[in-house]
């Protein structure tokens, strides 16, 4: 009687367990930043990631600065559409995890990352941020573990804070 009591109810949960694989993922949106040293030629970034809408997200490298000499510095290293800055080749990897079977690769490749295409800001006078582009990829809603590690190092970056973002444009509609 107990051995049918415990199987009933574990059957009653069956239905839920994907949702609960998903609670310990971040979910994008909102953007997600990844904390990742692009200094080194080490760095490895491997971690699970939740999409709930069909659309194209952005994979970048993000460099903050803090103060006015802070950002003419990183954007030194960063570059400009005509300044290719000091160049980071990194690895990316992006695989659909489904429950039950193995992981889809849905992205794998080496992209030589160089020069800045978004500048950000924060609230406080010279605090922001450059990004610089790694590819764009077009995801479905479910899970996902990204992968990206550096290449080589970078040495010019050390004491540069870096990170790994995932985000999509806010007026970019979904797309299906």
């Amino acid at each position: 009687m107990e051995l049918k009591r415990i199987a009933v109810t574990v059957l009653a949960l069956l239905p839920w367990m994907p949702n609960i694989a998903f609670a310990e993922s971040p979910q994008i949106p909102p953007p997600h930043s990844f904390p990742f040293d692009a200094s080194r030629g080490d760095s490895l970034l491997d971690t699970d990631f939740q999409i709930r809408q069909h659309r194209n997200y952005y994979f970048s490298l993000q460099f903050d600065y803090a103060g006015e000499d802070d950002l003419w510095r990183v954007l030194k290293l960063v570059g400009r559409s005509n300044e290719p800055g000091v160049i980071i080749p990194v690895y990316l990897k992006v695989l659909r995890i489904q429950p039950g079977s193995n992981p889809e690769s849905i992205y794998e490749g080496s992209v030589e990352t160089k020069s800045s295409f978004v500048h950000g800001f924060t609230e406080t006078k010279f605090h922001g941020n450059y990004r610089r582009m790694i590819e764009v990829i077009a995801l479905k809603p479910g899970l996902y573990r990204l992968q990206v590690r550096t290449i080589k190092e970078s040495p010019e970056l050390v004491g540069t804070l870096s990170h790994i973002n995932i985000e999509y444009h806010s007026n970019a509609r979904p797309l299906d």
